[in-house]
């Protein structure tokens, strides 16, 4: 017969712990290449311009 058990209890798995981290610095890289620098060739036309390149 199978014994019975008390309630289960939360483990926290450290592998997903740190599958999780490197995911979410993944996610800030992306972030960081696509919208920084956009805003950042926005700035450098600009900067271009005002230096009297054509």
């Amino acid at each position: 017969m199978a014994r019975a058990r008390g309630p289960a209890e939360f483990q926290i798995n450290l592998f997903w712990v740190v599958a999780q981290a490197a995911t979410f610095l993944l996610f800030l890289v992306i972030v960081y290449l696509t919208a920084f620098r956009r805003i950042g060739g926005l700035g450098g036309a600009a900067d271009a311009h005002r230096a009297g390149a054509p």
